[in-house]
């Protein structure tokens, strides 16, 4: 080639831009998700569920941010958000609320894929939360082939724990699918004493009596759900079955001591007896249930998005009791069973368009029947038990519900988004009972109204900082047993049998058929901070105003099934409360939290609520709502041992002692409450861990009481001390 020879030139290449937008995973793409949401709402990922090795969702939810549990430490029981149970908290599973009778008890963390939180109400999810929501979500299918197993043991207390859980997840082309199945089997110790003590208004003791209770429980049940999902043709079709079964039975026996101090039983004089001294029981009962869920995804032509669901529910429980009692007013041996049956129809659609870029509208329908019988029988020495009004007979309510909604979330400008909804929701409940049949019907229309604002930072853009408001209208309707309950005569003053009435302690218990839904107006107001290295700060205000308060109320009633007054405790709408708080939380590594002496090795989590609240209707102090503790706090830490394949931590939940003011002198009162939880995880790769955990750490007594004091200065007092324990579990998760 000539040395003048000039080489060819290449084309000159014109590189384009390529954004890689990163989306953390685990808490933070879950933290990350809570910031973009329009309506407060904070997502706790399968992660951090498993973390601490619960055997049982119920056991987990503690230790979220706002949520507090009934019952004693150790023990799991029903949530609150900001105190308030009762149906002041909405549960929900997969969008949907929980069927009749259904625990969370029965759902282990490994069949959960995350856990929403919504602090106010959306038209989407329902209004009935005038506390907030708790939204389950279920396993999804996985982008990959998985299978998971976890086997588990321990021992609560000095009975024994196992459990195990089986996964298969998958996706291809055509199907997606996730199977789960859980199986346990429990063991648990019960031991309390219940002191009485009935006083004149001089202060001289008119009764004294001490009854020791010990039980042990042994409990076992599968749980399995699966989800299969078809893609249709056009991108974003699909075709979803949701399939779940949950079965369980256990076996309870026990045995009861009474004493009695005062007055001294005399033999010529039966109004001084005890209705036993010595009692033992036996009591068998069953629960299970099968639920098939289904949606199809259409995108129509206009762009828009059809959603229908529906869902078919058949529920069956079963519980037998057989009682010996002696001395006292005499041998007795007593039967009881009850039967239950639910049967459950829903259906619901919602219509999804995208007007514009960042201006999303739905709208919806639900439409739902529920249908509830349910059969009690007893017997006394093999007759029928006359003490009991409703023995025998059976009861059948019926429930229809009809929803319509409407929702807009419009993002205004960068930064500033809006959303705006309403819905209107109608519940008749209808049913038989032996004073006669039920008609029960209401109504609530309910506007809801959130805003988010992220503040600018130096650039001018959105920054880490931002503001959120709510104003919504929520209600709280009284459920099928409030309306048509069920009465229950108080074993230990059984009608007939010569001892005159009960006492005000010791009442009886019916449903109200004319009691009105709770509503209540709810404003919000909270501050969030996502720091550039991870984690959240927020800061949270709320305020509820709530018209016609439900409250259980004991009164002395004329009744149909005896021939003197009755202390009956049944719900009552009271008149207007108001409830108010704070929430504080704080989450990330404590380099972040706490500065540069901090490491990033240790994460940090807390989350404290100042809960208030006041029923106009009852004479202060301590008029709160039922069961709302005046504050909670809750501390975690996980620690990675650099180095190692070792991780350990623990939590700390904390409620304080407290009383709850009732209607004419009645009070009931609840000792403090500390779960300590610990935890450490040995992880090889990502196909083996090893957990071993120890709740209720503390093992402290759980002491709870009542107190009335009548107009005439009589006072009567219960106190019942219930031992705890300790829970010791080791588990081995495989994936493979």
């Amino acid at each position: 080639m000539p040395s003048s020879a000039v080489a060819p030139v290449a084309p000159p290449v014109t590189l384009q831009r390529v954004e890689v937008n990163a989306r953390p995973a685990g808490r933070d793409a879950a933290l990350d998700e809570r910031r973009q949401a329009s309506a407060s709402r904070i997502v706790v990922p399968r992660e951090e569920l498993e973390r601490h090795g619960d055997q049982t969702l119920a056991e987990s939810l503690k230790r979220l941010p706002g949520v507090t549990v009934d019952g004693a430490p150790g023990r799991g029981g029903g949530p609150r958000l900001r105190g308030m149970g009762g149906g002041y908290t909405q549960i929900l599973i997969d969008g949907q609320r929980m069927p009749p009778g259904f625990s969370l008890d029965a759902i282990s963390p490994e069949q959960v894929e995350r856990v929403e939180i919504l602090r106010a109400p959306t038209a989407e999810f329902g209004a009935r939360a005038i506390a907030g929501t708790i939204n389950i979500v279920l396993r999804d299918g996985a982008r990959r082939k998985t299978r998971q197993a976890v086997v588990g043991g321990g021992v609560d207390g000095e009975r024994p724990q196992f459990n195990v859980n089986l996964e298969d997840t998958g996706q291809d082309e055509a199907l997606d699918h996730t199977v789960a199945v859980s199986a346990f089997r429990r063991g648990s110790e019960n031991r309390s004493r219940t002191d009485t003590a009935h006083d004149a208004a001089d202060g001289t003791p008119t009764l004294r009596q001490q009854r020791s209770d010990r039980s042990q429980r042994t409990s076992e049940g599968l749980f399995a759900n699966a989800r299969f999902s078809w893609k249709g043709e056009q991108a974003g079709d699909k075709l979803e079955l949701q399939p779940f079964l949950h079965a369980s039975r256990s076996h309870r026996r026990g045995s009861a001591t009474l004493d009695q101090d005062v007055p001294v039983p005399d033999a010529a004089d039966a109004d001084t007896w005890p209705a036993y001294t010595d009692a033992q029981w036996d009591t068998r009962s069953s629960w299970a249930m099968a639920r098939l869920q289904g949606n199809a995804q259409t995108t129509l032509g206009d762009g828009s998005r059809l959603t229908t669901r529906f869902g078919l529910t058949q529920g069956r429980s079963d519980s037998r009791t057989v009682r010996d009692e002696s001395g006292g007013l005499g041998d007795a041996h007593k039967t009881s069973r009850s039967e239950a049956e639910d049967r459950n129809l829903e259906w619901s659609g919602k219509h999804a368009v995208l007007i514009g870029d960042g201006h999303s509208l739905a709208s919806g329908w639900e439409l739902q029947f529920n249908r509830r019988e349910d059969l009690a029988t007893s017997t006394v020495d093999g007759a029928a038990d006359t003490s009991d009004p409703d023995a025998g007979a059976t009861f059948v309510a019926r429930t229809q519900r009809l929803a319509v909604y409407a929702q807009d979330e419009w993002t205004l400008r960068p930064g500033l988004s809006v959303y705006l909804g309403a819905r209107w929701e109608g519940i008749r409940t209808r049913g038989d009972t032996t004073d006669g049949a039920v008609d029960h019907r209401s109504a609530v229309l309910t506007p809801l109204a959130h805003l988010l604002w992220r503040l600018p930072g130096a650039d001018g853009k959105p920054g880490r900082d931002q503001i959120r408001a709510s104003l919504t209208r929520s209600y709280r309707s009284p459920d099928t047993g409030q309306l048509i309950g069920r009465r229950s005569v108080n074993s230990m003053y059984p009608v007939g049998d010569g001892s005159g009435t009960n006492t005000a302690d010791r009442p009886d218990r019916q449903g109200n058929p004319t009691l009105r839904p709770e509503l209540a107006w709810g404003l919000e107001a909270g501050w969030e901070h996502y720091p550039a290295a991870g984690g959240l700060l927020s800061l949270n205000s709320w305020v509820r105003r709530i018209d016609d308060v439900i409250r259980n109320v004991t009164r002395l009633r004329d009744v149909g099934y005896a021939d003197v007054q009755r202390w009956v405790r049944a719900p009552e709408n009271l008149g207007p409360a108001t409830a108010w708080g704070l929430e504080a939380e704080a989450r990330g590594s404590a380099r972040t939290l706490l500065g540069e002496g901090g490491s990033e090795d240790l994460q940090l989590r807390t989350s404290a609520a100042l809960m208030r609240s006041r029923i106009d209707g009852i004479p202060g102090p301590d008029n709160r709502l039922d069961g709302q503790a005046p504050w909670q706090l809750t501390v975690g830490a996980d620690w990675t041992l650099r180095g190692t394949a070792w991780t350990v931590g623990g939590s700390l939940a904390h409620t304080p002692g407290f009383t709850t003011a009732g209607v004419d002198g009645l009070s009931t009162w609840q000792g403090d409450k500390r779960a300590l939880d610990l935890y450490a995880a040995w992880r090889r790769g990502t196909d083996l861990t090893v957990r071993v955990s120890l709740a209720n750490a503390l093992a402290r007594d759980w002491i709870t009481g009542t107190r009335r004091v009548f107009d005439d200065g009589r006072v009567q007092t219960t106190t019942e001390r219930d031992d705890t324990w300790r829970v010791l579990t080791a588990r081995a998760e495989w994936r493979f």
